[in-house]
């Protein structure tokens, strides 16, 4: 608002003055009350949060205290308003949590009016700054608002933040004030006025003392307007400051400038040399700069071409990759390859006579041969002609007068030359460009030049952000080489994967962790300040709101923008927003174009239009996103998502208008649209949408329950099924009802509710044997491996395997893979649980198979993997440990109940296998509280339950596990089979170890056993019962002769353990194995087998075959020569290989000839 119209004004540069008319707020406001209306003032366009105002001033006291104190000031502020005469909510909104400046509040502020006039004539791609009088008279008067710096001797207590916001605030404004001097001296010399070009120097000067490239101006305007004495004077008061204050002498060029004050008196006649040297010469390449070799040779590809082009936005690194590239030729030995003058562009140069006496000037400093004419020349020429183009044509007869080394000229920031006649003056020059010539132009925005017909005449060299941008190499070699040890690698790769190639990022790492402690945090804040000092503000506000408003889309199209932005043109013709996104694309703001989509959702743009689509840079999206908030009500941010959700809804983009739908806040629009088919919903949703009626939203109810199965939380997940079939059956869905019932059924499985779980999934697969859907058909194919689990946990392993082969086939025809995975590794299992290893390891392989890359790692490593057990009863212990442990990760990550108790047990088993009982028991016991967790009671608990019994057995220090729930109840087989084994052991034990007496019914329990694991197939628990009755019989026969039935359970036992491979439950249970082991070598039960059992056994086992090889039967003696060859041949220990080779030196004596020749050749082999 102008000042003279407001009612309220703030004087904040020099001494802050507060006032309303007469009366002065200073008096009435404590300093914390002040600074946050100066903190709201000078940012009109923004909102804070009530959270980050407290935080800013009171942020050393708990927060609780601090909201308090924020509380009371504004009170005390708009109580001060209001007594002022000022409505204080014409100056201040609150809004909910935010506090702003109102909209059109009546406040007048010096430094928002110095910088928007500043920004006006010299900042942005819009600034049209010429050197005409009214302009000049403009910027001297907003100079003159600069009393003082921003908040000179104004601070607060205890607020370190607002005291660094100031600090950056002062420094801004300082450098703006600055630039805005150094323009106007430009215009001063281009109207011929050297007096006031020098007055505005002594200005700069008071600011900043170190001016080089001002002392020197200075010592030439003197000397040009007669003051020879003042400029040599000039000279020495600069060489007496730097020799004071740095103890260094001035630049070169300075001293030769004073060396030809000195010896010339006249002064040279052109002004055009007042051009400030800082703009005509090329940036030293940083120290610690990276050079890409890539690149460079990019650059010396434009000595083959008219024009190079390096378009791109801030901070891709545009102008430190063209100063490597030219010192690297310049710095070539003693002669250079090449000529180049560097002009860096101004706003003054919408001046085309200032910009061609630049040009001029820069050619000057390599040429020194055209200075004393060529300036002069352009001057004259457009004084007395008013023509541009003569002047244009002087410059390149100059060029063309050169010698013949390729002559390059770098124009760098074209981006502010808006000017249409100053535009010309450039085409002109790359139209006549000498052959020797080159023209390398560095801009922010695509330039007003025909680029095209460049292009098609091969006259045209692009450089755009794609080749900027940093490789994911480059920019891991660059932090390493620019940081050392102090950027971690994980923080390395986080920048690298943020900064998807914009230099910037990596720039302000490499400075932040080089020179002081940090962490990524200070460089995001550092890139979200470039970011709104160098892009935003230097734009125009129309296209600040279309940045800040489109920032809420992650994918940019004409329609969406069309649809959803609040900006008069673009709502009132949806051509605009094409027109939009092409404009913010050429003025290069982070913007790229994605791949070509579909049909647009309206029709309304052209074909060429509606396959327009845009992202912004991650890192400009998030800062937009952060500016949104501060600058909108939530309300209008809301609405912005709400007509993008719409949108997408209407064009059938459901996720991605449920995300919108989620930002907007509504939470019935949310839950309308997971109900309508989006089952697999995110938990950020649900949290939304929990407490929806269920009978409303089945769906919803449905995926709740799923969200709540998959976190352990099994009774609130059943509740919830049981919620969402009463919700379905409502609405006659038989899809829904039958995921609904399938999903109870898969909790009962979980909880070892098998024969009810059998119930639900046979009435869901009802709700859709009539569908002939693919999606029907698949959720058949789930429930029929639902049900086959259930069986083969109950027992019913035949029956299983038929469900599951049922299952088979129709993946064969549909290949869905994560089915396809499930059904084969319930297979394996099913193998497994009966103790069918080979066959459970082939079907694994298959499972793994049809998993390929489509099912999820964990899920393939825990759901029913039976590998892992196998391979250790196999004993592959070069693979198996680190198997099992990844196992247990994987099951806890994939919430997979059984699977983890499975795991448990397979871990356990390792620790036995070292005899760490005390180990094994615990986590047997880890495994059997994860059943009772999850509600298993079933197959998985009573497996546990064994092998604590079994460890015991082995300890030697068995007791009675307590099996009362499993009494009375109507159980399975196999689970009834497995706890009369449990219930035996202790029994056996005493039996075993001659504590008590046979007991024919202990026999008779574990025969019973026995013929419930041969009935139902399963191998493992019928080796296991029958080598149990073998160890009894062999105690009871006391070296007596064995009963027909005994030799049966023996033979059955090591047959069964043969052919799948126990060997590790052999090996693991010696103490009572071995009678059984020496009784199948010495008859001749699977003998090889038996060899190498004993083998892995080890010293403990080398008794019994010493004892057989001394056996009076010669083919007892052959086998036990066997055995020793195979003993001998893994033997470690030296004296065990000898006891071993003397045996065998002994056998290869025998008198029976078999016996030698199987004697002597292992001891061939051995010795």
């Amino acid at each position: 608002m102008k000042k003279q119209q407001a009612t309220l004004t703030l004087h904040l540069l020099g001494k802050v003055q507060l006032r309303h008319g007469e009366r002065w707020l200073d008096d009435d406001l404590a300093g914390k009350e002040q600074a946050l209306l100066i903190y709201l003032a000078c940012q009109p366009r923004q909102r804070f949060s009530r959270e980050h105002l407290a935080t800013l001033f009171w942020g050393e006291i708990p927060q609780s205290r601090s909201r308090y104190n924020l509380r009371r000031a504004l009170w005390k502020l708009r109580s001060t308003l209001e007594e002022s005469g000022i409505s204080p909510d014409d100056c201040i909104t609150t809004d909910g949590s935010w506090i702003r400046l109102a909209p059109g509040a009546p406040c007048w502020v010096d430094a928002l009016e110095f910088e928007n006039i500043l920004k006006t004539h010299f900042q942005g791609s819009e600034s049209r700054f010429t050197s005409t009088s009214q302009n000049v008279h403009q910027i001297r008067q907003t100079l003159d608002l600069y009393r003082g710096d921003f908040l000179e001797s104004f601070s607060v207590l205890h607020a370190p933040d607002f005291e660094e916001w100031v600090t950056i605030e002062r420094e801004r404004l300082f450098l703006l004030r600055l630039r805005a001097l150094t323009n106007l001296i430009q215009a001063f010399i281009g109207q011929g006025q050297h007096s006031e070009a020098i007055t505005t120097c002594h200005r700069i000067l008071t600011l900043d003392p170190l001016q080089e490239d001002i002392h020197r101006l200075l010592m030439r305007l003197y000397w040009e307007t007669g003051q020879r004495a003042q400029a040599i004077r000039q000279y020495q008061t600069y060489q007496d400051l730097l020799q004071r204050e740095l103890s260094i002498q001035p630049l070169e060029e300075t001293q030769a400038l004073y060396q030809r004050i000195l010896q010339q008196k006249t002064p040279p006649t052109s002004s055009s040399s007042l051009v400030l040297t800082s703009r005509l010469t090329p940036p030293t390449p940083p120290p610690e700069s990276f050079i890409r070799p890539r690149l460079i040779n990019l650059l010396d590809q434009g000595l083959d071409t008219r024009l190079t082009l390096l378009s791109a936005p801030p901070g891709y690194g545009k102008t430190t990759l063209v100063s490597q590239w030219l010192h690297a030729h310049t710095h070539n030995g003693d002669s250079p390859d090449l000529h180049a003058t560097w002009y860096k562009v101004s706003e003054v140069d919408n001046d085309p006579a200032t910009f061609l006496e630049g040009l001029a000037a820069s050619i000057a400093r390599i040429h020194p041969d055209v200075r004393p004419t060529l300036q002069n020349e352009i001057r004259d020429v457009i004084a007395l002609h008013s023509d541009t183009r003569q002047a244009v044509g002087h410059l390149l007869n100059a060029l063309t007068s050169l010698e013949t080394h390729p002559l390059v000229v770098i124009l760098d920031d074209e981006e502010r030359l808006t000017n249409p006649e100053s535009l010309r003056v450039l085409q002109h020059i790359i139209d006549f460009l000498p052959a020797n010539g080159h023209l390398y132009v560095l801009t922010r925005t695509d330039p007003s030049l025909p680029l095209p017909r460049l292009r098609i005449r091969g006259q045209l060299l692009e450089i755009r952000t794609p080749e900027l941008r940093f490789t994911p190499e480059e920019a891991q070699a660059f932090l390493r080489q620019t940081t050392g040890a102090n950027l971690p690698p994980s923080d390395i790769e986080t920048i690298v994967h943020r900064a998807e190639g914009w230099a910037a990022p990596l720039w302000l790492a490499a400075n932040a962790f080089k020179h002081f402690a940090s962490n990524l945090n200070t460089v995001w804040e550092g890139v979200s300040a470039y970011l709104r000092d160098e892009v935003l503000a230097h734009q125009p506000p129309e296209v600040q709101t279309f940045l800040l408003q489109s920032a809420v889309l992650d994918r940019l199209t004409p329609d969406l923008c069309h649809a959803v932005l609040d900006l008069p043109n673009v709502v009132e013709d949806p051509r605009q927003a094409a027109q939009w996104l092409n404009e913010i694309e050429q003025r290069n703001l982070f913007i790229q174009r994605l791949p070509a989509s579909g049909p647009n959702v309206f029709g309304s743009a052209t074909d060429a239009e509606q396959t327009l689509q845009y992202t912004y840079h991650p890192l400009f999206r998030s800062f937009l996103r952060s500016e949104l908030t501060r600058q909108l009500r939530a309300a209008e941010i809301e609405g912005l998502h709400r007509r993008a959700a719409q949108t997408l809804e209407e064009s059938g983009e459901l996720e991605s208008a449920l995300v919108h739908y989620q930002q907007a806040g509504d939470e019935n629009e949310v839950a309308r649209l997971l109900d309508q088919g989006l089952a697999q919903a995110p938990s950020v949703w649900l949290d939304q949408i929990d407490s929806t009626p269920p009978d409303q939203y089945p769906q919803i109810t449905l995926s709740a329950g799923r969200r709540h199965q998959a976190e352990g939380r099994l009774d609130q997940a059943r509740a919830l099924y049981q919620q969402a079939v009463q919700g379905f059956e409502s609405r006659q869905d038989r899809m829904g009802q039958g995921d609904s019932l399938l999903a109870l059924a898969e909790i009962s499985l979980l909880r070892g509710r098998y024969a009810q779980g059998l119930d639900l999934a046979r009435e869901a697969m009802a709700q859709w044997e009539i569908d002939e859907a693919i999606d029907a058909v698949q959720r058949r194919t789930a429930a029929l491996c639902t049900i086959g689990q259930l069986q083969a946990c109950q027992g019913y392993l035949v029956e299983a395997q038929a469900t599951l082969e049922q299952a088979q086939q129709i993946i064969v025809e549909l290949s869905p893979p994560t089915l396809a995975f499930q059904v084969h590794r319930t297979q394996a299992w099913a193998a497994y649980v009966r103790g069918a290893y080979h066959r459970a390891m082939a079907l694994n392989r298959i499972a793994e198979q049809e998993a390929g890359r489509d099912v999820p790692q964990e899920i393939v490593a825990a759901f029913r993997n039976p590998v892992p057990t196998i391979l250790r009863e196999w004993g592959e212990w070069d693979v198996i440990q680190q198997i099992t442990r990844q196992r247990v990760i994987a099951a806890r990550q994939s919430k997979d109940h059984l699977a983890l108790i499975h795991a448990y047990v397979g871990l356990g088993n390792l620790h036995l296998d070292r005899g760490q009982y005390d180990e094994a028991e615990e986590i047997f016991q880890q495994a059997i509280d994860e059943a009772e967790a999850c509600g298993e009671d079933g197959v998985y608990r009573l497996y546990a339950l064994a092998h604590v019994a079994f460890l015991h057995l082995l300890r030697g220090d068995p007791y009675e596990i307590e099996l009362g729930r499993y009494e009375g109840r109507d159980i399975s087989p196999l689970e009834n089979a497995l706890a009369h084994l449990i219930a035996a052991l202790p029994a056996i034990h005493e039996q075993l170890s001659g504590v008590d007496s046979p007991k024919p019914q202990i026999h008779q329990q574990i025969a019973t056993v026995y013929h419930t694991f041969d009935q139902l197939g399963v191998s493992y628990g019928a080796f296991v019962s029958t080598a149990l009755l073998g160890a009894l019989c062999l105690a009871e026969s006391a070296g007596e002769s064995l009963s027909p039935h005994a030799r049966r359970y023996i033979s059955t036992a090591l047959t069964l353990a043969a052919a799948e491979g126990y060997v590790q439950s052999l090996v693991v249970s010696a103490d009572l194995s071995l009678p059984i082991l020496r009784f199948g070598l010495r008859e001749g039960i699977e003998p090889h087998f038996v060899a190498r059992v004993l083998a892995q056994i080890g010293p403990q086992a080398l008794p019994v075959i010493l004892d057989l090889s001394r056996a009076s039967d010669p083919s007892v003696r052959e086998r036990a020569a066997t055995a020793l060859h195979t003993f001998g041949s893994l033997a470690q220990d030296r004296a065990h290989r000898e006891t071993i080779l003397a045996a065998l030196d002994r056998l290869s004596q025998d008198d029976a000839s078999d016996v030698r020749a199987v004697a002597s050749q292992a001891r061939q082999k051995i010795g």
